[in-house]
């Protein structure tokens, strides 16, 4: 893991946002987490630790991280920008927070925000969010680290003073420590497992053992009960009972097997034996209740044959009756039928003249027949006369298709001069719109004149235009440059008052110098005054006369080092006063080439020049736009001139057609008129003609119809006749002669009374000779006859009420014995589910036995119990395996920090409740004795620890899956070191830094802040923490 930046805000003691940027460590590897005592140095750990699992720890809630110095309603936020192997990930953070509500005017109320994340990944420099769930971010967190909460802050944040308590605790207390940190679990839940199997498999046994008891029970119990007799009449079982509790299963299910069969054995056969006597008593009451059945259907059918007999005479003159009725029957329909059509023969004659007199009165008529006598009618002349009307009726046809021909040719004369009259209203109507055409296409010429004029005083609108556009925009850039000219000039003046000001001082500091110079060589002279003796020749000058010596004053502030310090600070005055001059200069010219860029326009005349030219290009537009609608209304215009020609014209075509149609129709229409009144003849129209004709020709028609009417009667009654002498000739029969006339028939011919009594009282005596001799023919009855004829009596009710009761004892009988076959057959059934059962439980209960005897065993070896030869647990065995390794690796540290005088070596020893092979051992080489780790001084406790804590997250790391974590922070610790020690532990700290590792010390160590330069430093403030990074080159 490789952390890039970490920034957050509202949380804990840092109330403002916070930036740290590890990258500028990247190159340093180690660094110093450095603040007072509260000020927030473990949180910015903490804050890590939420970041990657959404919770610090175990103690505090995430709403306790929230900032109480923060400003209300700023939310507390992370992100953290990290690399793990070879994928880089940004986690944005939202923690649960209480922020005021929307509009509240109490501070107290307050509403629960909840938390939010947010996961991107970092591909190839592009940003790719994965998800905004907190528990998908969280889980794809988990599977890239590896790590739990509990390994990472192990791993990760290394506690000095718990790690030296584990390195001190017994094996009991270092079994908890190690079995949190490598997850262990798993093999408790593998005992667990295993005992709750056994357990499991314990109660099923448990439960067999109590289902075969109970099963044993009930089959002995029904195996006792079943060895005893039922009744005085029950057959003992052949087998004898035994001492069923010393049977097994098999010979329990065999024994109560056995015996149930006997006992349906001997339950079936009384069924049998009570079916046989139902049926001997069945059979003797329905042959008694059968005699006497038979006797009674015998009397029945005397008395009914009896009464038969006495109704036969009369019976005998009813069907002569029926018979003489039958043959005059066709007589007389045929007689009716004759005096119908003879009837009907007189009434058509008498129609059919009442026609011809009519028909005599109409001119019609008597034009269409001429000269024919058709008038009289004669009944023995049907056929020249009918001949005679059809001439008449086809004349008047002839007559009415004429009248249909005129009223074809008035409808068309008609139809005719509607059409005449349209067209004359369209005539009128073209004429007005050629007009109107006319008036349009003037005034669309006039307005496209108007416009070509208009547009013709717009030609050069775009060219000006575009000049004003090229203009408004040098004029922007000139307003721009004079603003940057305003903004320079104020620059420029700045670095004019910076250089004056390095001027005078650069000017000071040189006078400075100078001075102190001039004193120091004052100073000089002052020297070798003080060696001058009066009437002494002077070193310098050889003068053995003195009159003014120098004096020497103030040595410290004239020595060399305060003279070439004043002479540096002159150089680097001047220094700052050349580069001022060079910013002035650059200035200057910037300046220059701005003013220069503005056209020599100040701030306002450019601003006024800028106006004048979006005005200018304002109008242009307008015109523009003017002109652009002036052409389109021009072709709009000129299109509508087109359209209106093209329309007068069309118009013109169709007046023309219409005038020369309207001549030749009215043409037309005189020649039909014409020849119409030269066909009406004296009619003043068609409707009159019709009128005259139809009545006639329907009279003519209905004279046709009623003559074929009379041909019609004529032939019915003829063949009404014939029906007459064939009817009396067929009713002659081979037992009667046939009827002299019909007068003689009607006599024999019955009224519906009498012929429905007669034939009721034939249809009853024969129905009931058919039942008669049906009845004779049944079975019952013919043995009923035998039985009477032989004086058979029929028996007597006490005889049938004895048989009965016989019958009815013999059914409870086999009721009994069935019940008790049933019952005997149920306790069988339910003997063999049970034996079934039983096979069952004692067959799956030794199979589960061997495998519960086997996870007992398992059970026992993963509990350290048993057959485990080491006496461990299998967490135990594992922990010992997993600090085996923690100590070769924290050994071969610790032989570095001490010079190689101590050694780690995991050691075999007994624990508590069996927690043996977790103890540690110190290995002192310079005597080659073993101490325990409690014999240990501060420092050597100190460097055993940091070796321990750094070999457990090595195993940690491996255990995750050779997770590489290149950030390590080391807490507090290095105080009770050394110097020498703390030299040996810097060095060893030095190696994992070499190795890549950024490794950040929390430590307050003075000497220690002095070997290293860089920190992340918290300053603790009254109003929040703030955090940053300081070290050298680092702004």
């Amino acid at each position: 893991m490789r952390i890039h930046t970490l920034t957050f805000q509202a949380i804990g003691p840092y109330a403002t946002s916070q930036h740290l940027d590890f990258t500028q460590l990247d190159d340093v590897g180690l660094f110093l987490l450095d603040g007072p005592t509260g000020a927030g140095k473990s949180t910015i750990l903490d804050i890590v630790t939420f970041a990657l699992y959404g919770k610090a720890d175990d103690e505090r809630k995430n709403t306790e991280l929230h900032s109480t110095l923060a400003e209300p309603g700023l939310p507390p936020t992370i992100q953290l920008d990290v690399t793990f192997g070879t994928r880089r990930f940004i986690i944005d953070r939202t923690l649960q927070h209480f922020a005021p509500r929307r509009g509240a005017k109490d501070p107290l109320d307050v509403v629960t925000r909840q938390a939010a994340m947010s996961l991107v990944e970092i591909v190839a420099g592009e940003h790719r969010q994965l998800t905004t769930r907190v528990d998908e971010a969280q889980q794809i967190l988990r599977g890239v680290i590896g790590l739990s909460r509990e390994q990472f802050t192990s791993v990760v944040l290394l506690p000095q003073g718990e790690f030296a308590r584990f390195l001190k605790a017994s094996s009991n207390d270092r079994e908890a420590i190690l079995r949190q940190l490598f997850n262990t679990h798993r093999f408790d839940e593998i005992g667990d497992y295993l005992a709750a199997e056994a357990k499991k498999l314990r109660g099923t046994l448990q439960a067999d053992t109590q289902r075969r008891d109970t099963l044993r029970a009930s089959l002995i119990e029904t195996a006792q009960t079943c060895a005893q007799p039922h009744d005085a009449d029950s057959t003992q079982p052949a087998t004898e009972p035994a001492d069923l509790e010393t049977l097994d299963d098999v010979e329990l299910i065999a024994h109560t097997d056995r015996l149930m069969s006997e006992l349906a054995t001997g339950a079936q056969r009384r069924v049998e034996q009570s079916q046989r006597a139902l049926k001997t008593a069945r059979d003797a009451f329905q042959q008694l209740q059968q005699q006497q059945e038979h006797l009674r259907e015998a009397e029945a059918y005397r008395r009914r044959h009896t009464a038969h007999q006495k109704q036969a005479p009369a019976v005998r003159k009813a069907t002569l009756q029926l018979e003489h009725h039958e043959r005059a029957r066709a007589v007389v329909e045929a007689q009716r039928h004759c005096q119908t059509a003879q009837t009907a023969l007189a009434d058509a004659v008498e129609t059919l003249q009442q026609r011809c007199d009519a028909a005599q009165q109409d001119p019609s008529i008597i034009d269409w027949a001429g000269q024919q006598p058709i008038f009289t009618v004669d009944a023995g002349e049907l056929q020249p006369l009918l001949a005679g009307w059809k001439t008449v009726e086809a004349a008047a046809i002839r007559a009415l298709e004429h009248v249909a021909q005129h009223e074809k040719t008035q409808a068309t004369i008609q139809a005719g001069q509607r059409q005449l009259d349209t067209w004359t209203t369209s005539q009128q109507t073209l004429s007005q719109r050629i007009g109107q055409l006319q008036e349009q296409f003037d005034t669309v010429c006039e307005q496209l004149t108007a416009d070509r004029q208009r547009a013709e005083h717009f030609s050069g609108v775009e060219k000006t235009l575009e000049t004003a556009t090229q203009q408004l925009q040098e004029a922007k850039t000139k307003y721009t440059a004079a603003q940057k000219a305003q903004t320079a000039q104020s620059a420029a003046d700045g670095a004019k008052r910076t250089l004056d000001e390095t001027q005078t001082q650069a000017d000071a500091a040189l006078e400075h110098a100078q001075d102190l110079l001039r004193r120091r060589i004052e100073a000089a002279a002052g020297f070798l005054a003080d060696k001058l003796e009066p009437g002494q020749p002077c070193e310098v000058c050889g003068s053995t006369t003195h009159p003014q010596p120098a004096e020497t004053l103030d040595l410290a502030e004239i020595s060399n080092d305060a003279v070439q310090q004043a002479q540096q600070r002159a150089t680097q005055a001047r220094r700052a006063a050349n580069t001022a001059a060079e910013t002035y200069q650059l200035k200057l010219t910037d300046l220059q080439e701005l003013q220069t860029q503005a056209g020599g326009l100040c701030l306002t005349d450019a601003e006024a020049a800028v106006t004048h030219a979006q005005q200018t290009v304002a109008e242009a537009q307008r015109e523009a736009t003017e002109l652009t609608q002036l052409r389109t209304r021009i072709k709009e215009r000129e299109a509508q001139t087109e359209q209106l020609r093209e329309a007068k014209t069309t118009v013109a075509q169709q007046l023309t057609e219409v005038t020369t149609q309207i001549a030749s129709q009215t043409t037309e229409l005189a020649q039909l008129r014409d020849e119409l009144a030269a066909a009406l003849g004296d009619f003043p129209d068609v409707a009159a003609l019709r009128a005259a004709v139809e009545p006639a020709h329907r009279l003519v028609g209905q004279i046709v119809r009623a003559g074929q009417s009379v041909t019609t009667a004529v032939a019915n009654h003829t063949t009404a006749q014939q029906r007459v002498h064939e009817a009396l000739a067929n009713s002659a029969t081979q037992d009667h002669p046939a009827y002299q006339d019909a007068a003689e028939a009607c006599e024999n011919f019955l009224d519906p009374t009498t012929q429905a009594e007669y034939e009721t009282l034939v249809r009853q005596w024969t129905t009931e000779s058919d039942r008669l001799a049906e009845k004779a023919g049944q079975t019952a009855v013919i043995a009923g006859l035998k039985l009477l004829d032989d004086d058979v009596a029929p028996p007597s009710e006490e005889t049938l009420e004895a048989a009965q009761q016989a019958q009815r004892a013999a059914e409870q009988a086999l009721s009994e014995a069935n019940r008790e076959h049933g019952s005997i057959e149920a306790t069988h059934k339910q003997c063999r589910t049970h034996q079934d059962l039983l096979t069952q439980v004692s067959e799956r209960s030794a199979e589960q036995l061997a495998i519960y005897e086997e996870l007992v065993g398992l059970s026992d070896v993963v509990a350290g119990r048993g057959e485990n030869t080491v006496s461990m647990p299998l967490r135990s065995f594992v922990l010992a395996g997993w600090l085996e390794h923690v100590a070769a690796n924290a050994s071969e540290r610790l032989t570095g920090m001490t010079g190689g005088r101590y050694e780690l070596k995991h050691a075999v020893g007994q624990g508590g409740r069996g927690h043996s092979g977790l103890n540690l051992e110190v290995i002192d080489h310079l005597n080659d004795t073993v101490r325990t780790p409690s014999t240990l001084s501060g420092g050597e406790t100190f460097m055993a620890s940091l070796a321990l804590a750094l070999g457990l997250a090595d195993a940690v790391q491996a255990q995750a899956g050779g997770v590489a974590m290149d950030t390590l922070f080391i807490d507090e610790g290095f105080g009770s070191l050394d110097a020498d020690t703390l030299e040996e532990v810097m060095g060893v700290l030095a190696a994992l830094q070499d190795d890549g590792r950024l490794i950040g010390l929390v430590s307050h160590v003075e000497s220690m802040k002095q070997q290293i330069p860089y920190r992340i430093q918290v300053q603790k403030l009254q109003s929040g923490s703030t955090v940053n990074i300081v070290g050298p080159d680092l702004a």
